[in-house]
């Protein structure tokens, strides 16, 4: 071993092992909590909670969540998310420039929709555990949050545009007037 091996080698473990400190972090923080607005207006926490699988056009499968900012929290914030169901490989995604509204004491952002990969359809997934954690980013300012849920499948609906389809209750044949 030659005798710059013992400056160099300390010396980059020095840098290899040591982590950067929070002092290194230029992002403020502010709370936020994942969740969803109810009809009546009231918040749902998600953690704990059953969330609806929703099945969409072309066999798109997603949840609906919301983020609830303390009232400081941003306009427009990114979100990036992890997401893990069951003993299935996380995956992650982002939304970005999700709109926040400023609503009794507090800033609601608009739906974020966290895709899953839908190749079996959502029957594998019903009651199975969902592990969220997410982060709104906007510019320096940042917050995480993360809920486990139950994902659940009560609605028989194909959710396309505006007006969800679902098959009828009553047999659709007796209302053909095509015969007529």
């Amino acid at each position: 071993m030659r005798s710059s091996d013992f400056l160099v080698l300390p010396l980059l473990a020095l840098l290899l092992g040591c982590p950067g400190t929070d002092d290194d972090d230029d992002t403020t923080p502010f709370d936020c909590s994942l969740g969803v607005w109810n009809e009546d207006g009231s918040w749902e926490d998600l953690d704990g909670a059953d969330v609806e699988l929703i099945f969409g056009f072309q066999g798109f499968l997603w949840i609906s969540v919301q983020v609830e900012a303390d009232a400081g929290g941003p306009d427009f914030a990114n979100i990036l998310f992890s997401a893990e169901v069951g003993d299935d490989d996380p995956f992650g995604g982002s939304v970005p420039n999700v709109p926040f509204t400023a609503q009794d004491g507090a800033r609601r952002s608009d739906e974020v929709q966290v895709r899953l990969d839908n190749d079996e359809g959502p029957e594998p997934f019903i009651g199975e555990t969902l592990h969220l954690a997410i982060r709104g980013r906007a510019g320096a300012r940042e917050c995480t949050a993360e809920a486990d849920m139950t994902l659940r499948d009560d609605d028989p609906c194909l959710h396309t545009d505006d007006e969800p389809v679902c098959p009828d209750d009553d047999d659709s044949a007796d209302d053909d007037d095509s015969g007529r």
